[in-house]
């Protein structure tokens, strides 16, 4: 279990617990040119990039026009230049795409094409760090050309089953995500649009990522989850596993339980009132996976902050109702005309509600909005 020691970041999606200090993960995506993509920025690789975040450096080792069988002028495997950058880069994940440009040769190259993929693999699992991970994708439909892309499904997509199966590597199904999606190919019904790209990339993504899985939360330092100094604080931390996590960041929050504190996107817990409270770091990698540590605040000085000064009253002026939200449930809520007339009271049990004014004349009109906290007054006029 690794603990991360908390920094601010912004991220896209949101203020998240701090950042581990490691070497960057390597992947590098070899393939055709659709890996190679339309422009430096324009394509999936440079997508990728973004989706899996600054722990990770994604290389792009797309050649347009490259073959996998060894055999033909444009095999990717005789870029020389190319392959020597992969071996220097020593990636940690490798992603092989590359299919398309044999399917030109016909179901007779079923042979051929199956060998010499188990020698490429071998070739990079020699290349990578130790323990790399090597994936290797079905190609996308070929649109324009259906004898081709009959050929990607009979004979291209069989043979990568099978070397998947004898080299054990995982397969990402790109095929399947394209397939009747001829809009996410320019007119050529080869080559991606940037939808296509970003289709690619996110297909990948999600075979590639590793999700966050346990969350444990805890002081820093190994201190007592306990506040005992009026308007205290501590400084939380969270433990995310598996260590190597894609995306390894929390959202923090807290709950208030018979206390009140607050809690800030750094996790800096501050006490408000005496009692407990939970406070809680949620994965942000869509799991949803949360980690949760009771603290116990005493010795305070009651500093909640008013907690209903978000109430809002729309429309205004208003015709035949009015609506106020952001209300504390419990609120009691008193109408009053300008001579001081108490038309209406009530209590709320909602934090939305709506309040008929069709029998009201026109003039101006006050809410009163009163809790244990504090009251509030807000004005609307009656057209």
């Amino acid at each position: 279990m690794k603990l991360f020691s908390v920094f601010l970041i912004a991220a896209i999606l949101g203020m998240h617990n701090a950042i581990q200090s490691q070497t960057k993960i390597k992947v590098a995506c070899i393939g055709n040119s659709i890996t190679a993509g339309a422009t430096v920025d324009l394509n999936y690789p440079k997508i990728l990039g973004t989706l899996l975040g600054f722990n990770y450096t994604v290389y792009n080792f797309g050649k347009s026009g490259a073959t996998l069988c060894f055999s033909q002028a444009s095999a990717w495997i005789k870029e020389t230049a190319i392959v020597n950058n992969v071996k220097s880069t020593k990636p940690d994940i490798v992603i092989i795409k590359l299919g398309t440009n044999d399917a030109g040769g016909g179901s007779g190259i079923a042979a051929e094409f199956k060998a010499d993929y188990l020698k490429l693999v071998d070739s990079v699992i020699s290349w990578s760090a130790p323990g790399a991970k090597i994936y290797i994708c079905y190609p996308i439909p070929i649109f324009s050309n259906p004898t081709s892309d009959a050929i990607i499904t009979g004979t291209i997509i069989p043979a990568i089953t099978d070397v998947s199966t004898q080299k054990g590597v995982e397969i990402i199904d790109l095929n399947t995500r394209f397939k009747g999606h001829s809009e996410l190919c320019v007119a050529d019904g080869i080559h991606p649009t940037s939808e296509g790209f970003q289709a690619i990339a996110k297909v990948v993504f999600d075979s590639i990522k590793i999700v966050v899985a346990k969350i444990t939360v805890s002081v820093s330092g190994g201190g007592m989850p306990v506040i005992s100094t009026n308007g205290g604080k501590l400084q939380m931390q969270a433990a995310v596993e598996p260590t190597n996590a894609t995306n390894p960041y929390v959202k923090w929050s807290v709950e208030n339980i018979t206390g009140s504190a607050t809690i800030t996107a750094l996790g800096s817990l501050t006490a408000k009132a005496n009692g407990t409270v939970k406070v809680v770091a949620t994965a942000t990698d869509s799991t949803d996976i949360k980690g949760e540590l009771i603290v116990t605040l005493s010795n305070q000085s009651d500093l909640r902050e008013p907690i209903m000064m978000s109430a809002e009253l729309y429309p205004n002026p208003a015709n035949d109702q009015v609506s106020l939200t952001g209300l504390l449930i419990g609120s009691e809520i008193e109408i009053i005309d300008q001579a001081g007339t108490k038309l209406n009271s009530f209590t709320t049990l909602e934090s939305s509600i709506t309040i008929s004014v069709s029998n009201f004349k026109a003039g101006v009109y006050y809410i009163k909005i009163i809790n244990s906290s504090e009251t509030k007054v807000v004005t609307f006029i009656k057209e």
